[in-house]
Formats: C-alpha cells, sequence, structure tokens
C-alpha cells in the first residue's frame, strides 16, 4: 500500500486513513459495475428465460452485499478508529451508497447496448415457447372441460335411464300386485 498508490492518493490531499476510505469506495463502484456487466452478459448469454425479478439479479446481490459491508465499514471506521462522525462524512457515504446502484445500472446498460441483439433474440425464443405453452395447457384444459361436459351428458342420460327405470319398476310392482291387494 506505501508504494505505488499512496504517493499517487497524496497528489489528491488523502492522508493514510483516507486511503482506506478510497480503496474501499473504488472496490465497492467496481463491484457493482462488474455486477451489472455480469447481469448483462448472464442475459445475454443464458438460455432464454423469463424476466429475472430485479432481487434475483446478479448485480442486485453484489450491490446488496456490498452495501452491507460498507455499512458496517462506515460503523467500525467512525465509532471505533476516528471517533467522530459529521455532516460531511454523511454526505460522502450517501453519495457512495446512492452512486454503487447506479454504476451497476450503468455496466448493465452497457452490456445490453452491446448485445441488444442477442437479448431481443433469446427474449423471442422465450416468449414463443412460453406461447407454445400456454397453447399446450389450454388444450389440455380444454379437453378436460369437454370430457366433463360428456361425462355430465352421460350423467343425464344415467339420470333419464334410473327414471325411466324406477318408473317401468313401479308399474311392473304394480301389475304384479295380487288381486287381493288391490
Amino acid at each position: 500500500m506505501h508504494g505505488f498508490l499512496l504517493p499517487v492518493l497524496k497528489l489528491f490531499g488523502f492522508n493514510e486513513l483516507q486511503t482506506v476510505i478510497a480503496l474501499l469506495s473504488m472496490l465497492y463502484f467496481l463491484a457493482a459495475f462488474f455486477g451489472g456487466l455480469l447481469s448483462g452478459i448472464a442475459k445475454a448469454y443464458g438460455a432464454p428465460r423469463a424476466p429475472i425479478p430485479l432481487s434475483q439479479k446478479i448485480s442486485f446481490r453484489i450491490i446488496l452485499l456490498g452495501a452491507i459491508m460498507m455499512i458496517f465499514f462506515i460503523f467500525y471506521y467512525h465509532f471505533g478508529v476516528t471517533g467522530n462522525f459529521n455532516a460531511s462524512h454523511g454526505v460522502y457515504w450517501t453519495s457512495t451508497m446512492i452512486a454503487g446502484p447506479l454504476i451497476g445500472m450503468l455496466g448493465n446498460a452497457i452490456i445490453e447496448a452491446i448485445f441488444s441483439g442477442k437479448i431481443k433474440k433469446n427474449e423471442k425464443i422465450y416468449k414463443a415457447w412460453a406461447d407454445k405453452q400456454r397453447a399446450k395447457a389450454f388444450a389440455k384444459r380444454r379437453a378436460a372441460v369437454r370430457e366433463g361436459v360428456e361425462e355430465v351428458k352421460d350423467l343425464h342420460k344415467d339420470k333419464a335411464r334410473r327414471k325411466r327405470h324406477y318408473k317401468d319398476r313401479e308399474e311392473n310392482v304394480a301389475r304384479r300386485k295380487p288381486s287381493s291387494a288391490r
């Protein structure tokens, strides 16, 4: 750390404690940027699939992990190492925490612009597959309804048959009764 980086950071007015903050911020920004890149690459070169919710994207998970680590570091640095926290620190950390996700979105946008053709092709393939699956499910439901209609028709036929059977039975019983019972 005392080799090349510290003299360069001192040119910009950083002292040794602030160097750790600068390095951590750069690491957070790079992780967010590369998370956005990975998310876009996974979308471009992955198999066609349904749109992924934000909470399941690689970039979101990396940014969330980085933000949690940053919050732990902020508390450690300001309350354990230096012992003070003022408004300028709050502005710096707030802007850093807001800039991370924006840099991740920038990385994702770059990849989506570069591979837009491949991403659109994957989306079309997925849409065609999903439409085919929906059509299969609809045909299956329609067949089940038709079978159900046939079953209902059969039930009605059975009910009419039973009515006729009971009516015929009553007539037969009435005809068989002995003459003394009449």
